[in-house]
Formats: structure tokens, sequence, C-alpha cells
């Protein structure tokens, strides 16, 4: 699975909680037909805001600190996780020990 993430005025965390509530608001105007995928994207999106860290991402990654016109894509799959594709490169996502 493939969701778009838009970062440029907020950092992966931000735009990803964004995506997030942009797709629960869709799920009240989607049809039938395509509420399954729908709510896919929506329980990928809410495991990676919870599961990620965000801080070693923003570190270690200043193209996803935000603030720069760009965009993000966030892979998932059960077999690899998450991983994020954004500047020409793919980003393993670390997950978060809290």
């Amino acid at each position: 699975m493939k969701i778009l993430i838009d970062i440029s005025k907020k950092c992966i965390q931000g735009g990803s909680r964004r995506a997030y509530e942009d797709r629960l608001s869709a799920c009240l105007k989607v049809s039938a037909e395509n509420l399954d995928s729908l709510e896919q994207e929506i329980d990928a999106l809410k495991n990676f805001l919870e599961t990620a860290d965000f801080s070693h991402l923003r570190s270690t990654h200043p193209a996803l600190a935000g603030g720069v016109e760009s965009q993000a894509t966030l892979h998932y799959s059960e077999k690899s996780g998450f991983e994020i594709e954004a500047a020409g490169e793919i980003i393993p996502v670390p997950l978060s020990s809290k």
C-alpha cells in the first residue's frame, strides 16, 4: 500500500496526522465499494502514527522535518512494515521505544 503525505508545511508526523484526518472525513462521503481501501489506509496511518519514531526520522532525514515544498510516500506491507520514500531515497521507519 502507498499513501501520499504532504510534508511541505508540516513534518512527517503532522503530515501523516493530516492524511489520517482527511481519510476519516472521506469515510463519510465515499461509496461502499471504495470504503474497504480507505479503511485499510486509515488503519495503516493509525498504526504508523502510534509506532514510528518521529523524533529519529526528523533528526536524521531533514526532508521529513517539513518546511520545504515536498511530498513523501508512505509504503506499508505486513511483511516489511513501513518505509518512507522522500527526496529520492527510501527510508526505513524505526519504531518508537515508548
